[in-house]
């Protein structure tokens, strides 16, 4: 058999998630038909969010050897049920199932809370240049000034300038910095 007689016995199928019955794919995996990884595919399926199904997918999600995998489950199964806007329903009913220990949804949360972190001090800085200018030079900080400063975005550029508008002899010298490509 050549490479092409192989590779002729698989096909792809394509499916449309939100046309699938959330009962009908529980049960496929509760016979092995379906792996236990479409689980956090269900809350996007029609009829998701029935109580029964929830019931069936936690007791299918808890067959689930490995417990940081079963978390993933329902910490994606959350994210997915929020897409479908049924984030409330089943984040009531899966408050008793501990999805906390998700390992990608604790991923998620340092990555999140990182760049949270990077955009506050990013606004912070933003907002001590237009304290500092308004300070020093209040008759000179325009608006459109100012408000080249709101749409400052790099980290850099923001700290450079931050430092030009403490050291700046006069509002045109701050001027010239922020007109300076870095």
């Amino acid at each position: 058999m050549g490479v092409y007689d192989q590779a002729a016995r698989y096909m792809a199928i394509v499916r449309t998630v939100r046309e699938e019955i959330a009962a009908e794919t529980l049960a496929k995996i509760g016979v092995g038909e379906l792996a236990r990884c479409v689980l956090p595919w269900v809350p996007l399926m029609r009829y998701a969010s029935n109580i029964d199904t929830i019931r069936e997918w936690k007791r299918l999600a808890e067959s689930e050897p490995d417990v940081h995998l079963r978390s993933d489950f329902g910490g994606i199964a959350l994210v997915f049920a929020e897409l479908a806007k049924r984030g409330e329903f089943w984040r009531q009913h899966l408050e008793d199932w501990n999805v906390q220990q998700s390992q990608q949804v604790l991923e998620w949360q340092r990555e999140a809370r990182q760049e949270g972190i990077k955009e506050g001090f990013k606004e912070g800085r933003k907002e001590a240049i237009r304290r500092v200018l308004q300070r020093r030079f209040p008759d000179a900080a325009t608006a459109k000034t100012l408000a080249r400063v709101n749409a400052l975005n790099d980290a850099d550029e923001i700290d450079r300038l931050f430092d030009a508008a403490l050291e700046a002899a006069s509002f045109d010298a701050f001027q010239q910095q922020i007109d300076k490509k870095p």
